[in-house]
């Protein structure tokens, strides 16, 4: 909400001095009026709010120099919580942590875990890793060589990426999901038709496209794209309709992949609020396989082709059709085979 106009000569660090922490709650039926959570002249950065049995709190981080890229100075984490539409004073976590680069809040037991940069220098790789901070003191939860960012508390379980896979922690045991998050990093793990769901965004180059990923009895299904913009998915979030399906909201930008040097290769940005209804793509390998054997004068030879399915949801009864090299049906057959979101199996 723009209170005023910058001046064309300001500075990040002016910038950063202007911004401060609001809320807005909803109360069943309309949002309340904003809320300051925090103003004080220090840029409160990774804000985060989680709920748990009706309690809420809210963290953040601030540098003492007001240096958005935390460069200098010293950064502190504070929480607070809000209650009947209270919100508390602040309390100091740490007034140290060093280089963070990522936090989730936690109001089951008011304590915050982040994504720390272990040497105090975010240019270098292999060494962050996820701390629990509470009023009651530090737990180190990862301690490995690959980075561990992007943290998110959902539903209480906590969960981040590494290595582009998506790993999480409930009741204190880590373990790989074994689901991918994407080479971008950002991802929403959502209950769709009482089916687990990773939203995530997958990188090729300068563009990228939302993928989703479900799971079945323990088992992640391949991502399958969900958009097909041909140009770059900047953010985006969803949630489920009264249904249980997904509509899904995201910025979405047109790329110049001859760009000019110099310029930006990014279009202007579009909103976009859209169902994510369910799509059918079949990928037939071009390869056929059939027995040597059977070729012989007057003998049926069966046919084997390998295919993926990149649709949304599994398919069955396929209808599997042989044309020449002129588009004219050859043989036509129904197959009852089931494949898989992201699997791919011999048809015959």
């Amino acid at each position: 909400k723009a209170t005023e106009t910058y001046p064309e000569d300001i500075t990040v660090t002016g910038m950063a001095s202007k911004l401060k922490l609001v809320m807005s709650i909803f109360d069943g039926t309309s949002f309340s009026d904003l809320k300051t959570v925090v103003d004080d002249g220090l840029y409160p950065q990774f804000p985060s709010l989680d709920v748990h049995s009706g309690n809420a709190v809210v963290s953040w981080v601030e540098n003492s120099d007001n240096e958005p890229y935390m460069a200098t100075g010293t950064n502190s984490l504070y929480i607070c919580n809000v209650s009947n539409g209270t919100i508390s004073s602040r309390e100091t976590l740490s007034g140290n942590l060093g280089y963070v680069s990522s936090i989730a809040a936690d109001a089951s037991d008011s304590s915050v875990c982040l994504s720390r940069d272990n040497d105090g220098d975010p240019t270098t790789t292999g060494d962050s890793d996820i701390y629990r901070i509470s009023s009651s003191g530090e737990t180190n939860l990862t301690a490995d060589a690959v980075d561990d960012s992007n943290l998110k508390n959902i539903g209480g379980v906590l969960y981040w990426s590494k290595g582009g896979e998506l790993y999480s922690c409930s009741g204190g045991a880590v373990s790989d999901t074994g689901a991918i998050c994407g080479n971008a990093g950002a991802y929403r793990v959502m209950a769709f038709n009482n089916t687990t769901t990773v939203l995530t965004k997958i990188s090729d180059g300068l563009k990228s496209e939302l993928y989703t990923s479900s799971k079945t009895n323990d088992t992640w299904s391949t991502p399958v794209a969900l958009t097909s913009y041909g140009g770059a998915v900047t953010s985006f979030d969803a949630a489920a309709d009264a249904g249980g399906n997904p509509v899904i909201a995201l910025d979405k930008v047109p790329v110049d992949e001859n760009y000019a040097q110099g310029t930006s290769p990014y279009g202007n940005t579009s909103f976009v609020i859209t169902n994510a209804n369910d799509r059918y793509d079949l990928d037939v390998n071009t390869t056929l396989y059939y027995d040597e054997s059977q070729a012989t004068a007057g003998n049926t030879i069966t046919l084997t082709a390998d295919v993926t399915n990149n649709s949304t949801q599994p398919v069955t009864n396929l209808k599997v059709s042989l044309l020449d090299a002129g588009g004219t049906v050859l043989s036509e057959e129904n197959v009852n085979q089931t494949i898989a979101v992201g699997e791919t199996s011999e048809v015959s």
